[in-house]
């Protein structure tokens, strides 16, 4: 009977180390597998990352309204000088010349103009970005630089124009100046200052002649030319020269 008991005895005791071993060895292996899938995620994307993010919200106009007030008022200040011919004759090619600086004051800029006409100049509010545009209805311009050019912290930036005018008497040009502002996500021009110059376009007699007759010749051979040319023609031959 005794030795039944130590035999029951002996068999609850390798039991009991056996459920040991296995619950140690299932902690073990559940550690691992867990670190194995902090891994595996660590390398992975997120299943977040992989989903598609949604746009940026549209500003609406008074947001719009607040953010570029914000802009405006961090902008720096600069100054500017430009050139503009107050007499021109029809024709005659004319360079417009314009200067931005965030250091330089006008004067400087005045001084530093090349091109002849009276010399004007401001200061405006600069960005990094800023076009400037010269127009006018009786005139031809031709831009020589640029007119959306990145502005400099220390260097001058330069625009120039070729004009020409096109009609006789009182014509005006218009100088625009815009800078560039991120509003809801795009570049959006904001004119700063415009300028209005008036010139005075004047003619020569000799002008307006060639004028007339460039723009009038078909006019001119058939009423005025060719029946000069029939009457020359008849008279040499009335008097045998031909």
């Amino acid at each position: 009977m005794e030795m039944g008991n130590v035999g029951r005895g002996r068999m609850g005791f390798l039991f009991l180390v056996v459920m040991i071993i296995l619950g140690i060895a299932a902690s073990i292996f559940d550690l691992f597998k867990s670190k194995e899938i902090k891994i595996d995620a660590r390398r992975s994307p997120s299943v977040f990352e992989n989903r598609p993010q949604r746009p940026p919200k549209d500003l609406n106009r008074r947001e719009m309204q607040y953010v570029a007030d914000a802009i405006i008022q961090r902008m720096g200040s600069g100054n500017l000088a430009f050139n503009a011919p107050k007499i021109m004759h029809i024709d005659e090619k004319r360079t417009v010349e314009l200067l931005l600086s965030a250091v330089a004051s006008i004067d400087e800029l005045k001084s530093q103009l090349r091109a002849e006409g009276e010399k004007m100049g401001a200061s405006i509010k600069i960005s990094d970005q800023m076009e400037a545009r010269l127009s006018g209805q009786n005139f031809s311009i031709l831009a020589i630089t640029p007119e959306t050019q990145a502005v400099s912290g220390k260097e001058n930036t330069e625009w120039k124009w070729e004009v020409s005018a096109k009609e006789a008497g009182k014509q005006t040009l218009h100088l625009t100046l815009s800078a560039f502002i991120g509003i809801n996500g795009k570049p959006t021009p904001r004119v700063f200052r415009s300028f209005d110059v008036n010139i005075e376009v004047q003619v020569s007699p000799v002008e307006r002649i060639t004028r007339f007759v460039r723009d009038n010749w078909q006019w001119l051979w058939v009423t005025v030319l060719a029946p000069l040319c029939g009457w020359l023609w008849k008279s040499r031959k009335k008097k045998g020269i031909v």
